[in-house]
């Protein structure tokens, strides 16, 4: 599967040159520009690093798409590789186009922050901040932010591998993937929406940590996010079921 990722990566190397320079210039340009505030160089930082994830939005759909409906997809479907390798491949690479032109861009945003931002004092209230906040809950923010958007990958992958099935038309193919998404999307919100009605249990993850509660003078064990358990487990198993069928169709309804 390795060498998938390392073959997906490739692909791309020239688009992430593209990208990662025209980032690079962009912030350049912005630290020329005297007469701006730091605040208005701080926002259209921000608003570069949207942009560029928007690109990358757009690359990871296409890393699945253009397999399904460009010719790269007869090479890659005549390699020994499972269904399962192939899926677990572009969702690994997606990550990884991710997280490198985030960073990229993010080091910039923290640059044009510090303009605004005092970072000594900042840092020097860290440890103060970090005895306050629940460190569980920010491993499990940081967990179900990526796990939510590479649902939310599958869920799209998933629609596309089930129109090129089910529509041989390429045209009318791409159409198909859009509208199975969009009814997707809405069956299983429906769905999550009823199981959050009819089992309202939910376990709470606390946000602060008890010494942070009593230092905020706040109730014990208000400032929690409620997580559904049958919403949560629901979303799991069908996260499951996607996975297993689009890896099924790839490796054996997939026809060049």
């Amino acid at each position: 599967m390795f060498n998938l990722v390392k073959y997906e990566l490739k692909g791309y190397y020239k688009d992430f040159i593209i990208i990662l320079s025209a980032i690079t210039l962009a912030n350049l340009f912005l630290f020329t520009v005297a007469q701006w505030p730091p605040q208005g160089k701080f926002f259209f930082s921000t608003l570069i690093t949207f942009a560029a994830m928007i690109v990358v939005f757009v690359w990871n759909i296409k890393l699945f798409s253009r397999d399904m409906y460009e010719d790269s997809g007869y090479l890659l479907f005549t390699l020994p590789q499972s269904g399962y390798s192939i899926l677990g491949a572009k969702l690994v690479t997606t990550i990884i186009q991710v997280a490198i032109v985030g960073l990229v861009a993010g080091v910039f945003n923290l640059i044009h922050l510090r303009n605004i931002v005092n970072f000594k004092e900042l840092f020097s209230s860290l440890p103060n901040l970090m005895n306050n906040v629940n460190i569980g809950f920010l491993i499990f923010l940081a967990i179900i932010s990526i796990l939510e958007y590479v649902y939310f990958l599958l869920s799209i992958y998933f629609s596309i591998s089930l129109s090129k099935v089910a529509i041989k038309n390429k045209k009318m193919g791409k159409l198909g993937g859009f509208v199975i998404f969009i009814v997707l999307s809405l069956v299983v919100g429906k769905i999550t929406q009823l199981l959050t009605v009819t089992f309202p249990e939910v376990f709470n993850i606390n946000i602060l940590t008890a010494q942070g509660e009593l230092n905020l003078g706040v109730g014990l064990g208000i400032m929690v996010v409620p997580v559904n358990i049958a919403a949560a487990a629901f979303n799991i198993l069908f996260f499951m079921v996607m996975y297993i069928a689009t890896a099924f169709i790839l490796e054996k309804k997939v026809d060049f």
